[in-house]
């Protein structure tokens, strides 16, 4: 056995001056715990000033477009007839007998209600554009969002994103200025005009006020115009066409370009069955038959006296916009 020299290795009692006690070990460890607490309280202040202030410029941005919407919410003249105000001019004319023999200005047709006109007809504007018209409150944000990403796909603006109470408010209210002004005041008077109608008679005043071509206002008098008959007995194919005009009336009219009218008209058609309002084989028909338009009838002879009966009109009643 080998003796152990004292000199050399030191007694299992004995510890090497350069080790800690074994309290020394317990206030480390209390240390390096205070220290790790202490950063991480030291994060947490650092981000508690950062939230209040996120939190704070957020209900600053909300109380200053609220404020700014109250400022551009424009006067609503609630008092008049919204369905005649600010309307084109609208002359018929008939003869002793009571028969009509022309018209001059715009064409608006019969002031209809949504229970006369059959249900596939408002359906078919709402698939095209606004289809979350009765959940909204005037103004769809969602909408928005997905106009703006389209758009941004597209390189060039495709759809609005304006809901149909918008569009409302800019045709009764505003003007067909593209301005961050106007556009600030159409959301405004949006919301507004929700307060104060309910969504049917929005919709309602909607489907009688809109342009949708060759001089046409409202569905009644579109569908007179291109298919000879009232809004309350168009067909599908025919009510899908009318829809089809909102985007673009004029250059989509089809007087202008009746197989692009169709084309259109089979996009509503699709729409209707994508979103669940009608399955594919209530279009069916609808599809292989596209509504044609009846023929346009024009007396050359009675132009002259028309015209002349139109200009006197306008310079006895200077405010007179005709129609039902």
């Amino acid at each position: 056995m080998v003796a152990k020299d004292p000199r050399t290795a030191p007694d299992s009692d004995e510890r090497h001056e350069m080790a800690p006690l074994q309290t020394e070990f317990a206030v480390m460890r209390q240390t390096e715990t205070v220290d790790d607490s202490s950063n991480e309280e030291k994060r947490w202040r650092w981000l508690r000033p950062t939230g209040a202030t996120v939190a704070a410029v957020s209900f600053a941005a909300i109380a200053l477009l609220y404020v700014m919407l109250k400022l551009a919410e424009p006067q609503l003249p609630m008092g008049t007839d919204l369905y005649a105000l600010n309307r084109p001019s609208a002359l018929t004319f008939a003869n002793e007998q009571g028969q009509i023999v022309g018209h001059r200005g715009a064409v608006v047709g019969e002031r209809l209600k949504l229970t006369d006109l059959p249900p596939y007809l408002p359906a078919a504007f709402l698939a095209m554009e606004d289809r979350r018209f009765y959940q909204h409150g005037g103004v769809d944000p969602r909408g928005l969002v997905r106009a703006a990403l389209i758009d941004f796909k597209a390189l060039r603006v495709v759809q609005g994103g304006s809901t149909i109470t918008q569009q409302l408010v800019k045709t009764l209210f505003l003007t067909s200025d593209r301005t961050l002004t106007r556009k600030l005041v159409e959301v405004a008077g949006a919301w507004k005009l929700e307060r104060l109608l309910s969504k049917d008679q929005i919709f309602e005043l909607y489907l009688n006020r809109i342009y949708l071509g060759a001089g046409a206002y409202g569905v009644d008098g579109a569908a007179r115009l291109y298919f000879g008959k009232s809004a309350r007995d168009v067909t599908l194919a025919e009510a899908a066409m009318l829809a089809g005009l909102t985007n673009a009336p004029s250059l989509n009219s089809p007087r202008r370009d009746l197989k692009a009218a169709q084309r259109h008209a089979n996009l509503v058609l699709t729409s209707l069955v994508t979103h669940g309002t009608m399955k594919e084989n209530d279009v069916a028909s609808a599809r292989l038959h596209p509504a044609t338009i009846v023929a346009q009838n024009i007396d050359q002879g009675r132009d002259y006296f028309l015209d002349a009966a139109a200009d006197e009109v306008k310079t006895l009643m200077p405010r007179a916009t005709g129609g039902s």
